[in-house]
């Protein structure tokens, strides 16, 4: 479904906005295309659309020329800022503004990123995005974590939604439970949001070792430059909060309409 408004603001004159800055392109230097796939889970089917392209260089025309060339473009500077020497393998203390940016950061791409998926369109929760326009904040009921793994010049992208019954006496108007997953190079970094008390963040844990959650309540991290997870917990991870919901749901909260979009190319990094 071709997206008509900017999913940050509902306006017009909408532009190309690069799902993962061009910064990382030139950093990693990937300039060929590769094959990749996402495959939307809906209830009772699943549909898979293939396509070919630069990863790194993926584009969609979900955002209005005011807020890719304003708030966004700022953001991703920053971002970038901070990214740059994690990505080339560096330790470092990174502070709590550091970290509340690429939270912000992190967000940002997954809305992008769910919005530009082949076959979906926007459905994460409109007033979750224009909060982030309007003033820098993520919803109430909210994660996000930050790890690594051996995919030094890969990209690797997954995003999923849950209609879990009714929210506060009314019937959920799409997704009200939600995630991504993304990967950029050896860092890798999982959001999640709910409106739902029942399935608040603080209630999901990592036991895994190097996985860090960097919000809600930051503070300043030493971070090390190690990887931490193989391709396989890479997969796990991403969609470990979902499952887990799944397993726990009663009395059909579920509503069967768990649906994940994964971008599977290049999914692989050395072992």
């Amino acid at each position: 479904m071709a997206q008509r408004r900017c999913i940050f603001c509902g306006g017009g004159r909408l532009t190309r906005e690069h799902i993962f800055g061009e910064w990382f392109r030139r950093l990693v230097g990937i300039e060929e295309p590769r094959p990749g796939s996402v495959t939307h889970h809906v209830p009772g089917s699943a549909v898979e659309h293939d396509f070919e392209a630069i990863p790194s260089a993926r584009t969609a025309r979900v955002v209005c020329q005011e807020c890719n060339n304003g708030w966004m473009s700022r953001l991703e500077q920053e971002a970038s800022i901070i990214l740059t020497p994690l990505l080339q393998g560096q330790s470092g203390t990174l502070s709590e503004a550091d970290l509340e940016t690429l939270a912000l950061w992190a967000f940002k791409t997954a809305y992008v990123l769910d919005a530009a998926s082949p076959g979906s369109g926007a459905s994460f929760p409109a007033a979750h995005r224009y909060a982030l326009r309007e003033g820098g904040e993520l919803p109430a009921r909210s994660g996000v974590w930050m790890t690594t793994w051996p995919g030094t010049t890969t990209i690797w992208t997954s995003h999923w939604g849950l209609t879990l019954g009714a929210d506060e006496g009314r019937e959920a108007d799409g997704p009200n439970t939600y995630g991504a997953t993304f990967a950029l190079g050896p860092m890798a970094f999982r959001v999640y949001a709910t409106t739902m008390a029942a399935v608040d963040p603080r209630y999901f844990s990592d036991t895994i070792p190097g996985i860090v959650r960097i919000h809600p309540d930051p503070s300043p991290l030493a971070w090390q430059a190690k990887f931490w997870l193989t391709a396989e917990q890479l997969e796990e991870w991403a969609f470990a909060i979902p499952r887990l919901i799944e397993q726990n749901a009663t009395n059909g909260d579920a509503d069967a309409a768990f649906w994940r979009g994964e971008d599977s190319a290049p999914i692989r990094g050395p072992q």
